[in-house]
């Protein structure tokens, strides 16, 4: 499913994500909701930050499976190390 991301301001996602671009970031309450209201105004601008976010997520593999595959990897990795 690809949603828009409204999330405060942190250095991991504004280097994670290109702001205003893949993700909308806010450094006080009223930045939020100014950028709320933009998001739900513009359905364009809502769509198009939601397929770009979508986008980074799995090309830079932060998906679920992704990770659950470095997961198991390293699980393995430790397992045959023990051996």
């Amino acid at each position: 499913m690809k949603t828009a991301m409204l999330s405060e301001y942190t250095k991991d996602l504004s280097n994670l994500y290109k702001e205003n671009e893949e993700v909308m970031l806010f450094r006080n309450e009223e930045e939020m909701l100014t950028k709320l209201e933009i998001l739900v105004s513009n359905s364009d601008l809502r769509e198009s930050i939601s397929r770009a976010g979508y986008e980074r997520v799995y090309k830079d593999g932060h998906d679920v499976v992704s990770r659950m595959r470095m997961l198991l990897d390293i699980i393995k990795m430790k397992k045959e190390k023990k051996v």
